[in-house]
């Protein structure tokens, strides 16, 4: 009997720690527990509430609205809500209400009301929902960002990259895959498999540009000959720069391609031209 005083001790003692309202309203709504986060919420302690009545505790306007809950937990069905309720301090809590039927052999002697406060939580809940707001609108205007980089790339014919040196993982636009005819649905080709991109001379001279890049951060413009879907080959402006972390280390590079092959056969028709002439 000692051990069970203790236990009821103990347990009561914790109920009084929660931060959450905790009470037990027997069928007549007269309270017969209460713990002490009732002293913050209504000014009254948990043995000051001890046989109060729910409609004194809660006042005629907020009994009101809480009512249709509470006879649904009287019918022995669990209840949920949230509410507003204005302590005596004048502060506005939003709270969140359950009622749980005590059903003891079928018949409900009454319910356990459990109501805490989640002002912090919408708060919470609010800000998130700004931040996914915003993000969704991030993420809407990089799609036009996108859209529009994309059509500017695809009339000036313009297709650009990245390469990411130590995971060895090129990136490439979709118009840099429809210059060398690859399928975007793949991956491109790492910078060790270029040479079925370019003749050997010019792949030479891009090697050379890359490493010279790679060694002292020097950017490159160079004029391609690149093998064409069609089994022909064009030629390509490539231009590229490196890319450095926050310790000012070289970990990438990056860049454009440009077709220039009408500029090129133009030029080179000028040449023959002038050395005719």
């Amino acid at each position: 009997q000692m051990k069970t005083i203790v236990e009821q001790s103990f347990s009561m003692r914790v109920l009084d720690h929660a931060s959450s309202m905790l009470a037990y309203w027997d069928c007549d709504l007269r309270c017969r527990y209460a713990n002490s986060a009732y002293k913050q919420w209504f000014g009254k302690s948990g043995a000051e509430l001890l046989g109060t009545l729910l409609p004194d505790l809660l006042g005629p306007a907020l009994f009101s609205l809480n009512k249709p809950y509470i006879l649904g937990a009287l019918a022995g069905h669990p209840q949920q809500f949230e509410r507003n309720i204005t302590g005596p301090d004048g502060v506005v809590r939003r709270s969140l209400a359950r009622y749980h039927p005590d059903v003891v052999d079928g018949v409900v002697m009454g319910f356990v009301a459990e109501v805490s406060d989640v002002g912090v939580l919408k708060s919470l809940e609010a800000s998130l929902q700004e931040e996914i707001a915003l993000k969704h609108r991030m993420i809407e205007a990089l799609k036009k960002k996108d859209a529009a980089l994309e059509a500017a790339q695809q009339i000036g014919q313009i297709g650009s990259w990245h390469w990411e040196i130590e995971a060895d993982i090129t990136t490439w636009s979709n118009e840099l895959y429809r210059l060398f005819g690859y399928d975007p649905t793949q991956l491109p080709p790492a910078f060790a498999e270029h040479a079925r991109l370019y003749t050997p001379s010019s792949l030479a001279l891009l090697r050379e540009a890359v490493n010279q890049a790679l060694a002292s951060g020097t950017p490159y413009v160079l004029a391609l000959e690149y093998f064409v879907p069609d089994g022909s080959t064009g030629w390509l402006e490539a231009r590229g720069e490196v890319e450095r972390d926050n310790k000012g280390v070289i970990v990438g590079l990056h860049g454009t391609a440009q077709d220039i092959t009408r500029d090129r056969r133009l030029v080179d028709a000028l040449r023959a031209q002038t050395q005719r002439l």
